[in-house]
């Protein structure tokens, strides 16, 4: 067969063509059927084959477990060069970056207040609308962010994904566990600008100030 006949071929009717399987559901094409199955796998489907063997959490997507098994191992392979402060993922990183650069390129139209992120003036803009998009399907609970939505899920699954490596004792929340670490520390960060006095917690901190402020009041009575 020479050239001729085998463009004349390849351009015939029976070639494939662009974009040529739709989805169903949301109407996106795409060029091959293994494509379109992947999309529907991760996009549509309720299926999570992926299960964590610690916590029992499922994902649609073997990359997204990796991540999270991170929580668990409390491995952090990404690390700022300026500070060399250390997160699980390269996003994280990249979120992080901004702090040294001082860049705030999303700003709030309403009240000019800026982020250094997309996603912190989205959750901003809850505070004017008033908006809470995420509902808990188990108690009917509504919330402004998602995040704050996941961790109040995990009340009624019981998942405490953070876990203390010397002491065994398991979180909630990030900040709790945070928290908690200093207590196996003797570092103290949190200090009173009035007489110097410094705290593993901010709470602490807090309880002591609110304690200093109300210390004429108690003298006078």
């Amino acid at each position: 067969m020479g050239v001729k006949e085998l463009k004349q071929q390849k351009t015939g009717s029976d070639a494939p063509t662009e974009k040529s399987f739709k989805c169903d559901t949301c109407g996106k094409d795409f060029l091959f059927r293994s494509i379109l199955k992947i999309h529907l796998r991760r996009v549509h489907s309720q299926d999570k084959p992926y299960s964590c063997k610690t916590c029992g959490k499922k994902f649609k997507r073997s990359t997204h477990l990796k991540v999270h098994l991170k929580i668990h191992t409390g491995e952090k392979s990404y690390c700022c060069e300026t500070c060399g402060k250390k997160f699980r993922q390269k996003s994280g990183l990249a979120t992080h970056l901004s702090v040294h650069t001082g860049e705030k390129s999303y700003c709030c139209e309403t009240c000019g207040k800026k982020f250094r992120h997309k996603s912190g003036l989205a959750n901003h803009l809850s505070v004017h609308t008033g908006e809470k998009s995420y509902c808990c399907e188990t108690c009917g609970r509504r919330f402004r962010q998602k995040s704050s939505l996941d961790t109040h899920f995990r009340l009624h699954t019981g998942e405490r994904p953070y876990s203390c490596e010397t002491c065994g004792k398991r979180f909630i929340q990030s900040s709790s566990f945070h928290d908690h670490l200093k207590s196996h520390s003797d570092e103290k960060p949190h200090s009173c600008n009035t007489c110097g006095r410094a705290f593993k917690k901010r709470g602490d901190l807090r309880k002591w100030f609110l304690g200093l402020q109300a210390e004429p009041t108690l003298n006078w009575l």
